[in-house]
């Protein structure tokens, strides 16, 4: 017999003699067992039987405050141009480009030359999920929203 199906066998085991004592392991103090394996099965004993909640507890109402977060799909949808107010260089030949409404995107890849300041571009959703940004010039650049419009 392998050393794996010795422990499997002696954790199995001890599981085994533990599941008599199901209604005393919910009483017993885990921390005072001094056998690893038998107060490890206690543990999980604890975690498979769920003490039962007071009976005038009543459940919190949960809140489903709505999501201040604006997906790029959203922003796009929302307005597909803009004219181009700034354009910051990042690291790694990327851009930020912000617009006259507020919104700033951010360009996901390198080696692009951005728009130039007070050009109009407009948004496209690709195939996959891509927004691109177009350009007059008729060069697209990869984008995601950075910041919503204020």
């Amino acid at each position: 017999m392998s050393f794996v199906n010795k422990v499997a066998f002696g954790v199995a085991a001890t599981l085994a003699a533990s599941v008599p004592a199901q209604g005393q392991a919910q009483e017993a103090d885990c921390r005072a067992i001094t056998d690893p394996a038998a107060r490890l099965a206690c543990y999980d004993m604890r975690e498979r039987t769920p003490a039962a909640p007071p009976s005038s507890a009543a459940p919190a109402p949960m809140a489903t405050a709505p999501s201040a977060e604006t997906t790029t799909k959203e922003a796009v949808k929302a307005d597909p141009s803009g004219e181009v107010a700034v354009v910051t260089r990042l690291r790694y030949g990327r851009f930020r480009i912000q617009l006259a409404d507020g919104r700033v995107f951010d360009t996901t890849v390198d080696n692009v030359t951005p728009p130039a300041v007070g050009e109009t571009v407009t948004f496209r959703r690709g195939g996959f999920g891509n927004t691109f940004l177009d350009m007059k010039s008729g060069d697209s650049i990869t984008v995601r929203l950075s910041r919503p419009s204020r």
